[in-house]
């Protein structure tokens, strides 16, 4: 039980660090949009998807593997071994790959069916070696669990890159200014944190060792899948099939409003749920596996699908009061995007990939990712030069729907997962109710879209507290975690 303690207060730490940082970058995009407008926002997205992508390439999976093969070292002279390998190696990659890019720059634009894009790329190289050598700093403290350290640099980064960029783009300024101040930003985070270790121990490095190589590949494999899952695929499809930069520009807001909504809540229960899954597996008690995947199911469908109901109904005054009315064309697309993720979370998704690395079954996640990644891009050829931007929400939504229903059927041969259906029932009716109720209350501003909120979220309580979705065995299993949690959930 003190595992389970540990685990609970693990989420809600991670949690408040998810949350602060998903509004600061909320309110970064905000600002950009707003000041940017649709088009140049548009190329400031194309221009951050190639950014990612080549960072992608750059990391080789070496984040994920310093999370997982730093803490089993138990000398300091080992850890450093392997810090320092790996910060040869990085330096080594983007040295490559930022002279590649430099270079390449033209070819890229004309496939992308933009010209300005060419200087913005060469001008992006510094933002891209330094975002590249903060996340690796950044995830070596998180290897060592001082995330105190990584909130408050990241923290303070956020902000400054929100703050300067309002004023600068009051005063006209563009997309160049934007990169310089990611660059200062990412260089702050990387002389910070290099600085506070900087008394840790001589060292001579030594060769990596081949488990910890075969790992960064596998990683590296799923990273690259994950991508073409993702919005930087889309993004980069529509402006080489498209070459529209406001419709990039209308995806954008529509994909990073939905991820905002739909992660939220639940963003906290990432790694800690896959420790706590790993370990309840580990104890070979079937009535506690199921049990545990119960309430972590439960869990999600509680904290994302209230949000996601309200925002996916409100989606004209979120945009409109948010955004402004340039972009109203992501009304309908935050519309689709929503329906397909409540779609998804309610089938369990974000749960199958936590239990299949918990069962060691990583394989299966890379192959239909694979397969899940492949349809996405057919899709998007066949369906955005039909129906644009539309098209590429279609595929995505879709090609999302296909994979987790293809990891639940492939579950079920391993865990035979019981779905609360009478909770889910309980929680989506509740939604709906509340949302029906405060509609007749008319909305002018963004004011008014507050105060619709706030009325949906005491109007939710109410009708939860009437239902009451949660069993005795539930809320008596939260108790036992945590009491700061249980006190919150304990009339529903």
């Amino acid at each position: 039980m003190h595992f389970i303690k540990k685990a609970s207060n693990g989420y809600l730490w991670n949690q408040l660090l998810k949350f602060f940082e998903f509004a600061l970058i909320f309110i970064f995009s905000v600002i950009l949009a707003r000041g940017l407008g649709e088009t140049q926002y548009g190329l400031y997205s194309t221009l951050m998807s190639i950014c990612a992508v080549v960072i992608l390439f750059i990391s080789t999976g070496m984040e994920e593997a310093i999370i997982s093969f730093l803490p089993k070292y138990s000398e300091a002279i080992e850890k450093q071994n392997i810090v320092t390998l790996f910060l040869q190696l990085r330096i080594g990659i983007f040295i490559l790959v930022a002279t590649l890019l430099y270079f390449f720059a033209p070819i890229i634009s004309t496939i992308l069916n933009n010209n300005e894009l060419s200087n913005l790329i060469r001008y992006s190289v510094l933002y891209i070696i330094f975002s590249s050598l903060a996340n690796l700093v950044i995830h070596i403290y998180i290897a060592g669990l001082d995330l105190k350290t990584v909130f408050i640099v990241k923290t303070i980064s956020l902000i400054f890159n929100a703050t300067c960029s309002y004023f600068l783009l009051i005063r006209g300024q563009g997309i160049k200014s934007i990169l310089a101040i990611l660059t200062i930003s990412s260089a702050f985070i990387v002389i910070v944190l290099a600085y506070r270790a900087r008394h840790q121990p001589g060292f001579r490095p030594r060769r990596i060792e081949k488990n910890i190589m075969k790992f960064c590949c596998n990683i590296w494999l799923i990273n690259i899948i994950n991508f073409i899952l993702g919005k930087q695929s889309d993004i980069l499809m529509l402006s080489s099939l498209l070459g529209n930069q406001a419709y990039i520009g209308y995806y954008n807001v529509a994909f990073s409003l939905k991820s905002n909504i739909s992660l939220l809540f639940i963003s906290g229960l990432g790694g800690v749920g896959l420790t706590t899954v790993s370990r309840i597996i580990q104890s070979k008690d079937e009535k506690k596996i199921h049990k545990t995947i119960d309430v972590l199911i439960k869990m999600a469908v509680f904290l994302s699908i209230p949000l996601t109901i309200f925002s996916m109904i409100n989606a004209q005054h979120i945009i409109m009061y948010i955004f402004s009315d340039q972009y109203a064309p992501s009304i309908q697309l935050l519309q689709i995007f929503i329906g397909f993720d409540i779609i998804c979370r309610l089938m369990g998704g974000g749960i199958y990939v936590t239990l299949f690395y918990a069962i060691e079954k990583s394989n299966i996640v890379l192959v239909l990712r694979l397969i899940s990644g492949i349809v996405n891009v057919i899709l998007n050829l066949i369906l955005i030069p039909e129906i644009g931007v539309c098209g590429a929400v279609i595929a995505t939504g879709f090609s999302g729907l296909m994979l987790i229903s293809s990891e639940m059927i492939w579950m079920r041969k391993y865990i035979k997962i019981k779905y609360p259906v009478q909770f889910i029932f309980k929680i989506v009716f509740s939604s709906l109710a509340a949302a029906a109720i405060v509609s007749i209350f008319p909305i002018y501003d963004l004011v008014g879209l507050i105060g619709r909120a706030a009325g949906y979220g005491l109007t939710l309580v109410i009708i939860l507290y009437l239902l009451s979705p949660l069993t005795d065995e539930d809320k008596q299993i939260i108790a036992n975690a945590n009491q700061v949690i249980y006190k919150i959930i304990k009339y529903f």
